[in-house]
């Protein structure tokens, strides 16, 4: 990796530019960057020093890769995917179109930081609509297309870093207390007062639990 600085039309306004020769990219590319309007030749060294401290580290990006919106870079993915199954892009399409897209859509990718997806995130779960399962799968969508962004060089790392915010909960069932048991067991016919009793035991979880049939 290489780079040079140089001055254009010397005495006017900011004529410093630097270039930095970079490696190629992950699809074998050669990559230049070049940026001038630079008022010192110190002001461009340190400009060309910190393009290629980062291209180092791996963590620099084109510029303008990261400039696409959301809206635009999942429109992309969904057409880089014609794999998916009819049902599964169609639901795609909804948790975007309802869920995702209507609040970041016109998110630069290169603003999509952490903070932005928390705040996100943060309104779906307090609305309490769509539920928890559905905020769960927006959220692994929105991980997988932000992925699909860290390779293909558009960004430099997920902003979805939310510990279990993918994972589906559902809403705990409801569980009947004792009285609640033995008042259903009184309200039913004696022949079924026993089957009442035994699936509300605690040893009857097992879905192979025998039933017997109670005479009259």
């Amino acid at each position: 990796m290489t780079g040079r600085v140089w001055q254009r039309n010397p005495g006017r306004g900011k004529p410093w530019t630097f270039v930095v020769d970079l490696p190629p990219g992950s699809d074998g590319r050669r990559r230049q960057v070049t940026k001038g309007g630079h008022p010192t030749k110190a002001a461009a060294e340190a400009a060309m020093t910190s393009v290629m401290t980062d291209a180092r580290r791996g963590t620099w990006v084109e510029p303008r890769a990261g400039a696409i919106t959301l809206c635009d870079y999942a429109s992309r993915w969904l057409e880089d995917h014609p794999s998916l199954r009819p049902r599964t892009r169609e639901l795609h399409e909804s948790l975007l179109r309802r869920h995702i897209l209507s609040t970041l859509g016109h998110h630069k990718l290169s603003a999509m930081s952490p903070a932005v997806v928390r705040s996100w995130h943060s309104r779906l779960v307090k609305a309490n609509k769509p539920g928890p399962v559905t905020v769960a799968k927006c959220y692994r969508l929105l991980r997988t297309i932000l992925g699909t962004a860290v390779a293909d060089e558009v960004i430099v790392k997920n902003p979805c870093a939310l510990k279990g915010a993918g994972v589906e909960r559902s809403a705990e069932r409801p569980v009947a207390t004792v009285a609640e048991v033995y008042a259903l067991a009184e309200a039913v016919e004696p022949r079924f007062k026993l089957l009442v009793l035994m699936a509300a035991s605690p040893v009857s979880g097992s879905r192979s639990w025998p039933v017997y049939a109670v005479g009259p």
